[in-house]
């Protein structure tokens, strides 16, 4: 009795602690798959500002952005 009680208790436990397992190495790859996304976006914005910023340098005018 008590061991099928303990062994029921073991089970919900190991269950939780999989569950939430799982959902922390979800959370884990949205964070790392965000991060890389913001990095490329910023590593764009930078390379159009940059290509913005010379293309009107050589036509005389720097427009403000």
């Amino acid at each position: 009795m008590w061991y099928t009680t303990i062994s029921v208790w073991y089970t919900t436990i190991s269950g939780w602690y999989t569950t939430i397992s799982e959902w922390y190495t979800t959370i884990s790859e949205w964070y790392t798959t965000i991060s890389a996304w913001y990095t490329t976006i910023s590593v764009w914005y930078t390379t159009i500002s940059v290509w913005y910023t010379t293309i009107f340098q050589r036509s005389g005018t720097v427009y403000p952005r």
